[in-house]
């Protein structure tokens, strides 16, 4: 038995854990938090969508490629937004890029 779940890191682990035992796979398509793989990992969840990480990282190589070391982060104020510029921070350390200024916009609801 298969499920495809596109759901957030906390429902994805709540649905695994109550399928765990009874042999059902689960196709993570949607949550890209980092801790899925690491310390939140469960063996019967199988990752389709990639990481925050992976995908701060794809974005800093190709940056990289064209020359264009400088960067300025723009990021919201919601968790997810918090996490994905945390995720380019390290990004940008690991692959050589700089980040000459960074502002945060807050959601404002208007």
């Amino acid at each position: 038995r298969y499920v495809l779940a596109d759901l957030s890191a906390k429902q994805l682990l709540s649905i695994a854990d109550i399928a765990r035992d009874k042999g059902v796979l689960i196709f993570n398509v949607g949550a890209t938090d980092d801790r899925l793989r690491e310390e939140d990992c469960r063996i019967n969840v199988f990752h389709i969508a990639p990481t925050r990480s992976m995908l701060a990282d794809a974005l800093a190589q190709y940056l990289m490629v064209k020359k264009w070391p400088n960067w300025v982060l723009l990021y919201g104020s919601h968790d997810e937004d918090r996490l994905y510029a945390d995720a380019l921070r390290r990004a940008a350390a690991r692959f050589g890029g700089q980040i000459v200024a960074e502002k945060e916009f807050k959601d404002t609801g208007t």
